[in-house]
């Protein structure tokens, strides 16, 4: 599962022009969790879990909630 997991997330990083830079990368999780992606705000899950992006960019960044 996690090989697989991780081959659907590059996927979806090459899909958004394959940068090491935020915008690729928020948008290819939001695709990850959610399958499609409103560009214009990434908190759209679209019936998936709205906060996942902002979640995984704070946890990357050292924040947690309490």
């Amino acid at each position: 599962m996690v090989r697989a997991g991780t081959l659907h997330y590059k996927d979806n990083l090459r899909q958004f022009g394959d940068g090491y830079n935020a915008e690729t990368i928020y948008k290819a999780l939001r695709v990850y969790n959610s399958g499609s992606i409103n560009e214009d705000n990434l908190s759209d899950g679209r019936g998936a879990t709205p906060e996942y992006v902002s979640d995984l960019a704070n946890r990357l960044c050292g924040r947690t909630k309490q």
